[in-house]
């Protein structure tokens, strides 16, 4: 299924999808090179998670621009399944939470704001990092009220 989908993997359709990428799909540029990567013609298939990720993602790009049917798209997505792994995770208990937080104020206001952020909202760093630097102004501002000084949501 793979070999029939690199068929499509030509020069101007590969260029395409890069773009698709890193314009639309907003993926950091070292990892749509590895996207890329498993794409290129003569290279061998494997079937690793990043070469699976590859194979899933060109195919929907495809199908999206009309490229291949979604019937054939859909056959290659069940055929192709990023393998899941158990991961290992250790859950802090409410002490180590705690403490973490507690160093993480006397080490820097910022760190204990990000912190703070992901504990409550399960945001991931990166994400946290992109609405602090990025914010949405007009969707939600922040500010402290006077009386209290504590912090409310003021909604435009």
């Amino acid at each position: 299924m793979v070999a029939n989908l690199r068929q499509y993997a030509t020069e101007g359709n590969l260029n395409d999808f890069r773009d698709y990428l890193l314009n639309e799909k907003k993926l950091d540029p070292a990892t749509v090179q590895t996207r890329l990567l498993y794409l290129k013609p003569g290279k061998k298939i494997t079937f690793n998670n990043q070469s699976v990720k590859s194979y899933r993602s060109f195919a929907k790009f495809l199908a999206l621009h009309g490229i291949i049917s979604e019937d054939f798209t859909n056959k290659i997505l069940k055929e192709i399944k990023t393998v899941k792994t158990q991961s290992d995770l250790r859950v802090p208990t409410l002490e180590e939470v705690k403490k973490t937080l507690q160093l993480a104020k006397e080490y820097s206001e910022n760190v204990y704001t990000v912190y703070s952020i992901a504990l409550e909202s399960g945001a991931r760093l990166s994400e946290i990092l992109k609405i602090l630097k990025e914010p949405e102004r007009d969707v939600c501002d922040v500010e402290a009220t006077p009386a209290t000084n504590n912090l409310e949501s003021v909604y435009v």
